[in-house]
Protein backbone atom coordinates (compact mmCIF):
# COMPACT_ATOMS: atom_id res chain seq x y z
CA UNK A 1 0.00 0.00 0.00
CA UNK A 2 2.96 2.32 0.59
CA UNK A 3 3.89 1.95 -3.09
CA UNK A 4 0.40 3.05 -4.22
CA UNK A 5 -0.78 -0.45 -5.08
CA UNK A 6 -4.49 -1.08 -4.54
CA UNK A 7 -5.83 -4.24 -2.94
CA UNK A 8 -8.21 -6.07 -5.27
CA UNK A 9 -9.31 -9.52 -4.11
CA UNK A 10 -10.62 -10.32 -7.60
CA UNK A 11 -7.49 -9.25 -9.51
CA UNK A 12 -6.21 -11.45 -12.31
CA UNK A 13 -3.56 -11.38 -15.02
CA UNK A 14 -5.07 -8.69 -17.26
CA UNK A 15 -3.89 -5.15 -18.01
CA UNK A 16 -6.80 -3.60 -16.10
CA UNK A 17 -5.42 -5.10 -12.85
CA UNK A 18 -1.98 -3.51 -13.23
CA UNK A 19 -1.06 -1.77 -10.00
CA UNK A 20 -3.13 -4.12 -7.83
CA UNK A 21 -2.33 -6.86 -5.38
CA UNK A 22 -4.27 -9.59 -3.66
CA UNK A 23 -3.51 -11.78 -0.69
CA UNK A 24 -4.42 -15.43 -0.28
CA UNK A 25 -4.19 -17.68 2.76
CA UNK A 26 -3.98 -21.45 2.27
CA UNK A 27 -5.16 -22.72 5.63
CA UNK A 28 -4.34 -26.35 4.80
CA UNK A 29 -0.65 -25.58 4.29
CA UNK A 30 -0.67 -22.47 6.51
CA UNK A 31 0.87 -20.43 3.69
CA UNK A 32 0.13 -16.74 3.18
CA UNK A 33 0.69 -15.58 -0.41
CA UNK A 34 0.66 -12.04 -1.80
CA UNK A 35 0.21 -11.81 -5.57
CA UNK A 36 1.34 -8.50 -7.06
CA UNK A 37 0.26 -7.32 -10.51
CA UNK A 38 2.90 -4.75 -11.53
CA UNK A 39 2.26 -1.61 -13.49
CA UNK A 40 3.29 -2.02 -17.11
CA UNK A 41 4.23 0.46 -19.77
CA UNK A 42 3.44 0.06 -23.43
CA UNK A 43 1.01 -2.68 -24.26
CA UNK A 44 -0.55 -4.42 -27.20
CA UNK A 45 -0.95 -1.21 -29.20
CA UNK A 46 2.82 -0.89 -29.70
CA UNK A 47 2.84 -3.43 -32.50
CA UNK A 48 5.26 -2.84 -35.35
CA UNK A 49 2.60 -2.85 -38.04
CA UNK A 50 1.08 0.44 -36.88
CA UNK A 51 -2.41 -0.92 -36.31
CA UNK A 52 -4.27 -0.61 -33.04
CA UNK A 53 -4.75 -4.14 -31.74
CA UNK A 54 -7.11 -3.04 -28.96
CA UNK A 55 -9.60 -1.88 -31.60
CA UNK A 56 -10.88 -5.43 -32.10
CA UNK A 57 -11.11 -6.03 -28.35
CA UNK A 58 -13.45 -3.14 -27.65
CA UNK A 59 -17.12 -3.75 -28.48
CA UNK A 60 -18.99 -1.26 -30.64
CA UNK A 61 -21.75 -1.13 -28.03
CA UNK A 62 -20.93 -1.25 -24.28
CA UNK A 63 -21.85 -4.74 -23.06
CA UNK A 64 -23.71 -3.42 -20.00
CA UNK A 65 -25.94 -1.06 -21.99
CA UNK A 66 -29.62 -1.69 -22.74
CA UNK A 67 -28.85 -1.38 -26.46
CA UNK A 68 -26.44 -4.30 -26.29
CA UNK A 69 -28.99 -6.44 -24.48
CA UNK A 70 -31.58 -5.58 -27.10
CA UNK A 71 -29.15 -6.34 -29.93
CA UNK A 72 -28.15 -9.81 -28.76
CA UNK A 73 -31.31 -11.20 -27.16
CA UNK A 74 -33.77 -13.62 -28.73
CA UNK A 75 -37.24 -12.56 -29.84
CA UNK A 76 -38.87 -14.10 -26.77
CA UNK A 77 -36.41 -12.39 -24.43
CA UNK A 78 -36.93 -9.10 -26.26
CA UNK A 79 -40.68 -9.35 -25.79
CA UNK A 80 -40.20 -10.06 -22.08
CA UNK A 81 -37.76 -7.14 -21.72
CA UNK A 82 -40.11 -4.82 -23.58
CA UNK A 83 -43.13 -5.69 -21.44
CA UNK A 84 -41.12 -5.50 -18.20
CA UNK A 85 -38.94 -2.43 -18.76
CA UNK A 86 -40.98 -0.41 -21.26
CA UNK A 87 -44.57 -0.25 -20.00
CA UNK A 88 -45.21 3.35 -21.12
CA UNK A 89 -45.33 4.87 -24.57
CA UNK A 90 -42.38 7.15 -23.81
CA UNK A 91 -40.17 4.20 -22.81
CA UNK A 92 -41.27 2.23 -25.90
CA UNK A 93 -40.39 5.25 -28.04
CA UNK A 94 -36.92 5.41 -26.45
CA UNK A 95 -36.49 1.69 -27.17
CA UNK A 96 -37.49 2.29 -30.80
CA UNK A 97 -34.91 5.08 -31.06
CA UNK A 98 -32.30 2.69 -29.67
CA UNK A 99 -33.27 0.05 -32.26
CA UNK A 100 -33.06 2.62 -35.04
CA UNK A 101 -29.56 3.59 -33.85
CA UNK A 102 -28.53 -0.08 -33.87
CA UNK A 103 -29.89 -0.42 -37.41
CA UNK A 104 -27.87 2.62 -38.54
CA UNK A 105 -24.77 1.13 -36.92
CA UNK A 106 -25.34 -2.17 -38.72
CA UNK A 107 -25.82 -0.37 -42.05
CA UNK A 108 -22.62 1.61 -41.52
CA UNK A 109 -20.71 -1.61 -40.85
CA UNK A 110 -22.21 -3.24 -43.96
CA UNK A 111 -21.21 -0.22 -46.06
CA UNK A 112 -17.60 -0.58 -44.88
CA UNK A 113 -17.54 -4.18 -46.06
Amino acid sequence: KQLDFVEDRGASCILECAGCFKSQHDTGKNVYTVVVFPRVTGGADEGGDGTNQNEDDEPLIPTNSPGYKIAVCSKTTFQNLLSTYCPTYLEKRACLNCLEGLLQLEQAIDNKL
